[in-house]
């Protein structure tokens, strides 16, 4: 065998090498390929990963809120309305006549109603209505805007014509006008 024999012979074997050394390659390329595809990615299990991922937060949201949802219904569970049997009714007449439609629905319920005012003499910047049922332990407030039409005999402008101006330095002018705004509904405290 000659030289240039042997060199052919070389880059013969030298090309093989290369040849299945870039057949090896693009295949894990593939392999790498078909995982990227699978969601499997360089790291291993994409899938695997995220049922760790899912698992810790589980555990997470497990430890934080269940004393949250604990005290919740501890605190629920305090009644805020105190002894059931007192009928406030009876100690505090009403804000309002008895030929309101809401008068009866009220004096026999156990639904207590108070007037909140925030006071800039001589305004109610602030006018809710908090009512508190004590037969379901819920309490509703309403809002009245302040600038709500409210005509008073012997006031003629437009200022003075708005509920807010019905305060006048007595909460009770106040009581009184909420209860005609609300179509009569029985106050039975104010603050």
């Amino acid at each position: 065998m000659d030289a240039s024999q042997k060199r052919a012979k070389r880059r013969a074997k030298k090309a093989a090498a290369e040849r299945k050394a870039y057949e090896k390659q693009q295949k894990k390329e593939q392999i790498e390929q078909y995982k990227k595809d699978r969601g499997m990615g360089k790291g291993g299990n994409n899938l695997h990963d995220f049922v760790k991922t899912f698992l810790v937060f589980v555990l997470l949201f497990t430890v934080v809120f269940t004393p949250i949802v604990y005290a919740k219904t501890a605190i629920s569970e305090i009644s805020i309305f105190g002894d059931d049997n007192v009928k406030l009714e009876e100690k505090l007449p009403l804000l309002v006549s008895s030929d309101s439609p809401f008068y009866d629905a009220f004096t026999n319920s156990e639904k207590i109603n108070i007037l909140l005012l925030g006071v800039n003499p001589p305004l109610t910047d602030t006018i809710m209505l908090a009512m508190l049922d004590t037969k379901n332990n819920r309490v509703d407030v309403v809002s009245v805007p302040r600038d709500t039409y409210y005509h008073r005999d012997g006031y003629n402008n437009a200022a003075s014509n708005k509920i807010n101006a019905a305060y006048r330095g007595d909460p009770l002018n106040s009581a009184y006008a909420v209860s005609d705004i609300l179509l009569g509904v029985p106050i039975n405290y104010y603050a």
